[in-house]
């Protein structure tokens, strides 16, 4: 197919131009996508297709339209931002859906495309994984342990980089009862308690019983007498809807915080799977019906939770059972947040948004984006307030250390 160039199309005006823009730019990238990579063995339904080949269509119409402050017309450099992009080696077309790690020289992110890719210290690898599902969560117990989720029958393994690089293995199935994912449910997130428990959690199943969240037992192997690596830890409802898992945190596994639609939020009053008697705390006092995407705390006196049109909640465990309405500098989508201390902590999300907290205010930073529509932000994780990344569609973001001030200016 001769596709024509993005130079070519700018050319088109009014409505019927911007059709044909989207329309153009979306069937060639559909038509090259299948160039890229073999076709999975067993391949998925995909509910985010926005992040696969031809999103950047309609993002480039929206850089056609009046100027909402949705596109970077200037480039900064490293030395203006506080942000600066790493190449990564990952298709232009993809989105980086989630990062995590364990050092500096350890630091592991996953997407669309089948796309994994792992920073040593001084560079991000690709590691092969032959399929094509969209990894939307990666997260672990250590370095040598490291979970990355796709769906309920799309877990991988690792036991860690050696000898620069590193061998996946497909976990059993999460939900044993529907061993073959017939109805294409997700897993987005991976989350290790600070004592070794490991859950993953995603949008709820409809299933009986509905759950969405899981623990992980190391060393369990399937066998007819019962035993199963993977147990329900999240049977938030009887009835549907049931709630969704988008982002998990916690102090322990007796200390679980989940956050999903509506403003919702759950913590778990107990120990969460290994044979407790799970028992969980509907909270409703977020003050909010938002989509809640991201929480993490310092402890569980200081807890963030993130969401969207900007919304920000803090938990100070002051007595008050409610969460304080936090002043957000921005309206976009929050779509994670992670920090080391209760006076540094990072949040992202849509249109290259990246928020910083000092202690007393959250403020916008910057980031070296490039020229045209600005990226949406899924992940941040750090090794510490040196040292910390954000992904998103098409982009690695490295922060090692303030500039003298912070900036505050959007691009």
């Amino acid at each position: 197919m001769n596709c024509p160039s993005k130079k070519n199309l700018m050319v088109a005006s009014g409505l019927v131009g911007l059709l044909m823009l989207a329309s153009a730019v979306a069937s060639c990238a559909e038509s090259e996508a299948g160039t890229e990579a073999p076709e999975p063995t067993h391949p998925l339904p995909d509910a985010q297709a926005d992040l696969d080949a031809g999103a950047d269509a309609s993002a480039d119409a929206d850089c056609l339209g009046d100027g909402d402050g949705g596109c970077t017309t200037h480039e900064l450099t490293c030395a203006e931002a506080d942000f600066c992009a790493v190449t990564t080696g990952v298709d232009s077309r993809y989105a980086l859906l989630d990062v995590w790690g364990t050092s500096d020289k350890d630091v592991w992110a996953v997407g669309s495309g089948g796309t994994v890719i792992h920073w040593d210290g001084s560079a991000w690898k690709g590691i092969p994984l032959g399929r094509r599902e969209t990894l939307r969560g990666v997260g672990g117990r250590s370095a040598n342990d490291v979970f990355i989720v796709s769906s309920m029958n799309v877990v991988f393994h690792t036991t860690g980089v050696q000898n620069g690089s590193a061998t996946f293995t497909l976990e059993a199935p999460v939900d044993r009862q529907n061993p073959n994912n017939s109805q294409g449910y997700t897993l987005t997130k991976v989350w290790a308690a600070p004592t070794g428990e490991l859950f993953v959690g995603g949008p709820a199943t409809f299933t009986s019983p509905q759950n969405s969240l899981w623990r992980h037992h190391p060393g369990v192997v399937p066998n007819e007498g019962g035993a199963y690596p993977w147990e329900a830890a999240s049977t938030f409802c009887t009835v549907q809807p049931c709630f969704s898992v988008n982002a998990i945190w916690g102090t322990s596994a007796n200390d679980i915080w989940v956050v999903g639609k509506d403003g919702g939020l759950r913590r778990s009053k107990g120990p969460v799977g290994g044979g407790g008697a799970e028992q969980w705390d509907n909270i409703r006092t977020t003050l909010t019906t938002a989509e809640l995407n991201g929480i993490w705390g310092s402890s569980a006196s200081d807890v963030w939770i993130v969401g969207d049109e900007g919304t920000i909640r803090h938990w100070a465990n002051d007595g008050t059972e409610r969460w304080e309405i936090v002043e957000s500098p921005t309206k976009k989508n929050l779509r994670a947040v992670w920090g080391t201390s209760p006076t540094d902590a990072w949040a992202v999300g849509d249109e290259g948004t990246i928020l910083h907290w000092d202690g007393k205010a959250w403020s916008l930073a910057t980031a070296t984006l490039p020229v045209g529509p600005k990226p949406r932000l899924y992940g941040v994780w750090g090794s510490g307030p040196n040292d910390v990344w954000v992904v998103g569609e098409a982009i690695a973001l490295h922060f090692t250390g303030a500039k003298s001030p912070m900036t505050t200016k959007a691009n």
